[in-house]
């Protein structure tokens, strides 16, 4: 009896992107950045109640190149997961305020 080789499965080349797999991506994306902004507040807030010296060297690291873009993208994840950046928001524009 011998064994048949199992099939291979496609490279993932092969496949055509979807819609749901790109705003699946971009929902656990902006998740990891809303965990990882809240820790930084956190820590922010710590640092604050512990010392001035604690407190100034975590305000340099948050003004660093690397502080910047975490927070860039802590400050995109919430606008993203309040609605403030939905699709309808974004074609409809803002709410007017003429009645």
């Amino acid at each position: 009896m011998s064994a048949r080789p199992r099939p291979l499965s496609p490279h993932l080349q092969v496949y055509r992107w979807q819609m749901t797999s790109v705003l699946s991506i971009l929902h656990r994306g902006t998740g990891l950045f809303l965990v990882l902004g809240s820790v930084m507040i956190a820590f922010w807030v710590v640092a604050l109640a512990l010392s001035h010296n604690i407190f100034a060297s975590y305000q340099a690291w948050l003004g660093s190149l690397l502080g910047k873009v975490l927070l860039a993208g802590w400050s995109f994840s919430l606008a993203r997961s309040s609605g403030s950046l939905s699709a309808a928001t974004v074609r409809s524009g803002p709410p007017s305020m003429a009645q």
